[in-house]
């Protein structure tokens, strides 16, 4: 498709405006900034991909209810921070605890056995990128209070 015609459709589609909704769902500012860039793919393979995990995501919410994200913040910088040894502040450290608490508890939703069996294995492969850290998760949680 050329460029011209490429333009022509996504106004046509109202794409930015599909992208504004999706924006207002997510809970970081960095999914939301991520969704305000999103641009249709053109890789059939990787689109199938995508539409087949987003039919589990749906499929699993229907067997087991909507996944308890917990205190989700946008910790990136604070990742940042931390790998040049900075000093991080104790917002920062609850912050990061609460990833890590969404993170276990996205890992046990989908571990979760006993709701009925689990729509095709697609979304196995993000799962198995959480890696919970239950102790540090813990050791924050024990340290720090509250802000």
């Amino acid at each position: 498709m050329k460029q011209g015609n490429y333009e022509s459709a996504m106004r046509t589609m109202e794409f930015d405006r599909i992208c504004a909704m999706l924006a207002d769902c997510a809970v970081t500012d960095g999914a939301k900034a991520m969704a305000m860039t999103l641009t249709p793919d053109r890789d059939i393979d990787r689109v199938r991909r995508r539409l087949r995990q987003t039919g589990d995501a749906k499929a699993l919410m229907i067997l087991k209810g909507y996944p308890a994200f917990g205190r989700v913040h946008d910790i990136e910088d604070t990742v940042e921070r931390a790998e040049k040894s900075a000093v991080l502040s104790m917002k920062e450290l609850l912050d990061v605890a609460g990833v890590l608490t969404g993170a276990r508890r996205l890992v046990d939703y989908y571990n979760e056995k006993g709701r009925g069996e689990a729509p095709g294995d697609s979304l196995g492969v993000l799962f198995s990128r959480m890696i919970p850290n239950r102790g540090l998760e813990e050791r924050i949680g024990r340290s720090i209070i509250g802000e």
